[in-house]
């Protein structure tokens, strides 16, 4: 049978997956199968982290009647929790958690729907407890598990310290990702806010996450944890992009803070101050100019930009004579001439259209991409 928990957490501290740690403590079962699902980014009530868990058990005969004891007395007290973001003004929820059972799995076009957009109903579960918090830990069990990576999560007892040498060692082993940012010199891996969690460190397989996990926890530097589990994720998948979108550039429009909209014959997208070579990329955009790009489609209509590739480019030169050489101006305004033969025309310039398929997608720097985003789009952007 699957459970699955959502909600349980806000900003005033909290952690669906440290719930759940618990949860699985006082249960009498067998763990088959451990997860952690990201969903839709923009969802109305979404957390920080946006993620849900859920786990696949062989159950033991009171295993009901223990989940009815459990949400009383550890889960549901958690309802309510609610504080204002400093850093963000969307408007903040109560935490309303949710937790499902089923004895089979869950379609999972319930999750493509979860992680792709905003959604209000739900599968119908063997049972169910609480409120608006059944939705995601509902899809974290409809997830097929496929296209799939690791992370494991270690809780803190008391302060939360990690070993800085153990953590530069750790992002070098092959198979580790987004552990550290070394553009910044900084980790990625341990949370910044209140919640317990000690880190959170991402692999592509069960075996190095589980050994880099213990490399980290045994540093000396590392502070004391209360316990670890390797979940199973969707990160790094993708999954929320449905498409790659494709346009033509009209008009671009850089804000203050370094925010550029760019207007296409279709569509508006955005790239925000802090996705580096994304808004750079943008910035450098002119009319004419033909892109690939793939994002989030935010309530306003635009889309917020997590790839962005330049396929066609447009750049002005001096038109050809047609003896062959080169013209050059003559004046602004003027016309231009040839140099040999000396024939004169009224253009100054003319646009020349470049089409480059090995562009490579540019994309945010580690410290700014969403949990779902993919690693690199130049690899397997065919997927979406």
């Amino acid at each position: 049978m699957w459970i699955g928990l959502d909600d349980t957490d806000s900003l005033l501290g909290g952690c669906t997956t440290y719930t759940f740690h618990q949860v699985l403590c006082e249960l009498d079962c067998e763990i088959l199968e451990l997860r952690l699902v990201r969903l839709y980014p923009f969802a109305q009530r979404r957390t920080r982290g946006n993620a849900a868990v859920a786990a696949k058990i062989i159950p033991k005969e009171q295993t009901i009647d223990d989940l009815d004891r459990i949400w009383t007395e550890m889960i549901e007290p958690l309802k309510g929790k609610i504080a204002e973001s400093e850093h963000d003004n969307r408007k903040q929820y109560p935490s309303e958690p949710g937790m499902v059972v089923y004895q089979n799995d869950p379609d999972p076009e319930y999750y493509w729907t979860a992680v792709r957009r905003q959604i209000d109903y739900l599968p119908t579960p063997v049972r169910a407890w609480g409120g608006w918090g059944m939705i995601g830990a509902a899809a974290a069990c409809a997830w097929k598990g496929t296209n799939a990576t690791y992370e494991s999560i270690a809780w803190r007892k008391n302060m939360r310290a990690v070993d800085e040498k153990a953590l530069i060692e750790v992002d070098h082993i092959d198979g580790t990702f987004l552990c550290r940012d070394p553009r910044l010199k900084q980790g990625l891996l341990a949370p910044r806010g209140p919640c317990p969690v000690m880190f959170g460190l991402r692999a592509f397989t069960v075996d190095i996450a589980e050994s880099a996990t213990k490399k980290l926890i045994s540093a000396p530097g590392t502070a004391e944890i209360e316990g670890w589990r390797i979940f199973k994720t969707n990160q790094a998948s993708g999954d929320h992009l449905a498409m790659i979108h494709k346009g033509k550039v009209e008009e671009i429009l850089v804000k203050k803070g370094g925010h550029v909209i760019v207007q296409l014959e279709h569509d508006i997208v955005i790239a925000f101050g802090e996705t580096g070579d994304v808004k750079l990329l943008a910035q450098s955009l002119v009319s004419g100019d033909c892109v690939e790009y793939v994002g989030l489609r935010a309530s306003d209509g635009s889309i917020h930009l997590e790839g962005l590739r330049k396929t066609h480019s447009y750049h002005q030169e001096r038109p050809l004579c047609s003896c062959g050489k080169r013209m050059k101006s003559m004046g602004k305004n003027q016309g231009s001439r040839c140099p040999s033969c000396r024939t004169i025309i009224k253009k100054d310039y003319e646009s020349k259209l470049e089409y480059d398929p090995e562009a490579k997608w540019t994309m945010p720097p580690l410290n700014a991409r969403r949990h779902l985003s993919k690693l690199d789009l130049n690899q397997n952007s065919h997927d979406l």
